[in-house]
């Protein structure tokens, strides 16, 4: 999916390269950074491949999610 502004995307996570955590909403995914080497900074859970493991770390992340208070 291509979107201008990530934070109006509806999702319970958010697999990207880049830290898109910022716009005009606040968003609703957890981010799951797929890791490269310009990205190292980027704080959160990592996807190094597209490995096996990735879906364990998905899986992780949506449970996180799923334990934090509602935003507002």
């Amino acid at each position: 999916m291509l979107a201008h502004d990530n934070t109006t995307l509806r999702g319970a996570v958010l697999v990207d390269d880049e830290d898109k955590s910022t716009g005009r909403t606040t968003p609703m995914w957890q981010h799951v950074v797929f890791d490269r080497s310009y990205d190292q900074d980027t704080p959160g859970p990592r996807i190094h491949d597209r490995s096996a493991a990735a879906p364990d770390t998905i899986a992780a992340a949506v449970e996180s999610r799923m334990h934090q208070p509602a935003a507002g």
